[in-house]
């Protein structure tokens, strides 16, 4: 991290030299306009790499080189630009140094500031998965129809020893790029299975998503330990579904055997946030799913008579023609529900029907559904007795 840190200061003031240089050197002529020839550019930029300080100038733009550090930043200025008195005197090239100082050292400070940053951040991710701070709250899915609980999704949670909450957009992405995802979503694994196994070994119909990351997507590792977890807990495979968030950094070859090992075991598989990712019309018919979650800003757009609005009923489409149940993401108004159900969308959630809950919060929620509407049956879920595994 260092090494990088100089070699961003080192190029900063080597920059700023070559600009300097520009100021104080004569204007010499050449055969070529670069702005008239622009291919020919390369052939002056390489002469000015063998020597430096260098410069040259072309009849659209005066060029300088200067090297530091193993660097060799190149200036560029319209010639029409060039000063009235072509050659600087020592004492203003002296003068000028501090400037160039001050920019380099306004500069470093920023990368030092970001660096610092992003290391503080780090640590405190790492503390808190050693210290286990990591919650995960439960949004319930109902069925549209009958406004009956099926299960919920698992979101996870940061409750830092303060006990305030810090949302996964701000700390996500930081686990996934140092790996620390990996120890987060056992974590996870352990914390739904330890708080609801109670209420899924009662009800068998019952069931909670939850999201495996690009890196457990790619290995299937996390496959294997929350396989290990719900079988000790006597869970079945099949009230666990598993949402597959859609990312570009997922190979599609990967993706797919990890799909299709879930679904050996039982597991009902979606794709999160359709339209996104690697889940392109290109590959989705080959990918082995059971449902799409249709994306919270699609949803938004029922109602209004927005472009983005005519993307719903394709969608619908595309799930019908592969036999394939929709889950509505961001459900807030009973206009939503409407729409949603006229077009035989099977489940939804969002705040319309409940924010996600603690644990002993969802199972109270789901008590309350099912005392309200009745049991559900699984078997509503299109093509459910040939998805289903033993």
């Amino acid at each position: 991290m260092a090494r990088r840190l100089l070699t961003c200061l080192a190029c900063v003031v080597a920059a700023a030299a070559a600009l300097l240089l520009m100021g104080g050197l004569r204007a010499q002529s050449a055969s070529m306009a670069a702005h008239e020839d622009p291919s020919r550019l390369g052939s002056m930029l390489r002469q000015l790499l063998d020597q430096a300080p260098q410069s040259d100038v072309s009849e659209g733009l005066l060029i300088s080189s200067v090297q530091s550090a193993g660097l060799t930043p190149v200036a560029f200025r319209p010639r029409k630009l060039q000063f009235a008195r072509p050659v600087l005197s020592r004492r203003q090239k002296l003068y000028s140094l501090p400037i160039i100082g001050f920019i380099a050292l306004l500069i470093g400070g920023a990368i030092i500031s970001a660096v610092r940053s992003r290391s503080s951040a780090l640590g405190a991710l790492r503390s808190a998965v050693q210290r286990r701070e990591f919650v995960v709250r439960y949004q319930p899915i109902i069925e549209l129809q009958t406004g009956r609980c099926v299960g919920a999704e698992a979101l996870v949670r940061w409750r830092r020893y303060d006990g305030s909450i810090v949302p996964p957009e701000e700390f996500i992405s930081l686990a996934e790029a140092s790996g620390l995802i990996i120890p987060i979503t056992d974590q996870v694994i352990d914390l739904l299975v330890a708080e609801l196994h109670d209420v899924l070994v009662a009800d068998r119909n019952l069931h909670i998503s939850m999201n495996l990351s690009a890196q457990d997507i790619q290995t299937g590792r996390g496959l294997d330990y929350m396989q290990t977890q719900i079988g000790r807990a006597g869970i079945r495979s099949d009230q666990i579904w598993f949402e597959m968030t859609e990312s570009g950094s997922v190979e599609i070859d990967a993706a797919r055997a990890t799909m299709m090992r879930m679904r050996d075991l039982g597991h009902l598989v979606s794709i999160d946030d359709f339209g996104t990712g690697y889940a392109s019309l290109h590959h989705l018919h080959s990918l082995p799913l059971d449902a799409l979650k249709i994306d919270k800003s699609f949803i938004d757009m029922i109602g209004h008579d927005t472009a983005g609005s005519k993307v719903m009923p394709y969608i619908l489409d595309i799930a019908a023609a592969l036999q394939l149940f929709c889950v509505a993401e961001g459900v807030q108004t009973q206009e939503q529900v409407d729409y949603l159900v006229e077009r035989n969308v099977a489940f939804g959630q969002g705040w319309l029907f409940s924010k996600p809950l603690t644990s002993e919060g969802f199972v109270a929620f789901y008590k309350e559904r099912k005392a309200r509407y009745g049991p559900y049956s699984r078997t509503a879920i299109p093509g459910w007795p040939e998805r289903k595994r033993v």
